[in-house]
């Protein structure tokens, strides 16, 4: 009341409240109904995306990507969780990367749009399980080992403040959509509910291949799922020569009795092997009988 009553008066009592459930979030002049925003947020393991979003209308404005900059502590969900172990500040620090890049796609994506940033009253977030850790600052280090139980499962609505560092106006709020499990989180809570599934009669596969992967099975009766690190496999991590499919990556292998023929990402120098082309390889030495069922090179 302190901050705006001259405001209001000033404005000849012509203004715009913005509320969220029933409580006052923003005071502006005259009539700015049409500027209210919203932003969504993908938190993945290598890419953060980011949708921004007319609340009266649903529709689209922009959308942003950005490489996830915690990668520098880990490429995989377990890598950083053990970076984060290792002494206190390091879940600072990997909170700190996540929260700057989420700025830089507020402002890029509301730059793109032409909008006020200070007009985005609503943030929803959905990510894997040790994203949303990190985000929030919580301790990831018990959804590694087993029993493998995160902090917390549940959604969450928050205001800014609980998200040190977060540069959006101050009296926005946040919606943290829920985890299933340590290993299955709310990216795929939010995949399962933009296909409607559990409305579905009929069976359906949904699968979300990323750096981490899962599998969701399910219709309007029962719904399972399942998770697995695709990353290393399809990345090739961990292997001497192994490198995601960019420029220079080897991703088809074809060998015949005379030749080994290959293609490379781009048609540039070869700087490595990706996934796709690894399973290539192994499955020709599989034909020709130099590997045999259990993997043993003969």
């Amino acid at each position: 009341i302190k901050e705006n009553s001259c405001l209001i008066r000033e404005a000849n009592f012509k203004i715009t409240v913005t509320l969220q459930n029933n409580e006052t979030i923003d005071i502006e002049c005259g009539n700015t109904t049409k500027n209210s925003y919203g932003i969504a947020f993908d938190i993945g393991t290598t890419t953060v995306a980011g949708y921004l979003v007319d609340l009266n209308t649903g529709e689209e404005l922009s959308a942003v990507a950005k490489a996830n900059p915690q990668i520098i502590y880990g490429d995989d969900v377990i890598s950083r969780i053990g970076f984060a172990q290792k002494q206190k500040e390091n879940l600072e620090i990997l909170q700190g990367e996540i929260v700057n890049t989420l700025n830089e796609i507020i402002r890029e994506a509301a730059q793109r749009a032409g909008v006020n940033a200070n007009n985005i009253y609503k943030i929803t977030v959905a990510g894997n399980t040790c994203m949303h850790h990190l985000l929030l600052g919580l301790n990831p280090s018990y959804i590694a080992p087993s029993p493998y139980i995160p902090v917390i499962k549940e959604s969450l609505n928050l205001k800014v403040k609980d998200v040190p560092g977060l540069s959006i106006n101050p009296t926005a709020h946040i919606y943290i959509l829920p985890n299933i499990s340590a290993f299955v989180g709310a990216d795929i809570v939010a995949g399962i509910l933009a296909i409607r599934m559990y409305e579905n009669e009929k069976t359906s596969l949904f699968i979300d291949l990323g750096t981490n992967g899962e599998i969701v099975l399910g219709s309007k009766r029962k719904i399972w799922t399942c998770s697995t690190a695709a990353g290393p496999a399809f990345e090739g991590a961990r292997i001497s020569s192994g490198m995601r499919a960019a420029e220079g990556a080897i991703d088809k292998v074809k060998i015949d009795n005379e030749s080994i023929t290959y293609r490379v990402i781009k048609d540039g120098k070869v700087r490595g092997i990706c996934g796709s082309g690894l399973i290539d390889l192994i499955a020709e030495l599989v034909k020709l009988g130099l590997i045999d069922k259990s993997g043993k090179l003969i």
